[in-house]
């Protein structure tokens, strides 16, 4: 049984992430396949070369790393999404969260895009640790190796060798030389 509720602190206030089901989990993990880890080739490269450049220096720290980041790039790599995608993340994001009050858990984000605690919707790095969080917990299932192995391997895959198939690859190689 999948655990549904995780508990965290943030700056001395407790939230409850609360799962996705699997229809919604799955259009996330569509957007962001799709979105934002073209992102990634973007701001890999250059994250790459900031830790190599700390490590040869013998130098990784918060400052230096921070003074290395081109935000340009950052920037060019958030262009890549366009506000509609990013409020979608947001919304699946903050929907599955509530903060733990003395009156009870209060859901962070209505069903009708108000918020329903105080000082969430102007603190920016709260809003997107909440949103990153709540997200990675309810996704983290799809990206597990061993649970996609043990639950497909039972089934039957079409044979792929077939002469139209055969004949597909060899015009699809012929005409790629």
């Amino acid at each position: 049984m999948l655990e549904r509720i995780k508990t965290i602190e943030i700056d001395n206030r407790k939230f409850q992430l609360l799962k996705m089901d699997a229809r919604t989990s799955l259009k996330v993990v569509r957007l962001l396949t799709a979105k934002v880890l073209p992102m990634i080739d973007t701001i890999l490269p250059m994250l790459i070369d900031v830790l190599n450049n700390g490590i040869e220096q013998g130098d990784i720290n918060t400052d230096t790393f921070i003074s290395a980041i081109s935000f340009g790039k950052i920037a060019l790599a958030l262009d890549l999404i366009d506000d509609s995608d990013l409020d979608k993340l947001i919304n699946f994001g903050l929907s599955h969260c509530c903060e733990v009050l003395q009156a009870g858990a209060v859901q962070v984000l209505n069903q009708n895009g108000t918020y329903g605690v105080q000082n969430v919707e102007d603190d920016l790095m709260l809003t997107l640790r909440l949103s990153i969080e709540s997200i990675a917990w309810s996704i983290m299932d799809f990206f597990d190796g061993n649970r996609w192995t043990s639950m497909f391997a039972g089934i039957a895959m079409p044979k792929l060798n077939t002469p139209i198939l055969r004949s597909f690859m060899a015009e699809g190689s012929s005409s790629s030389q």
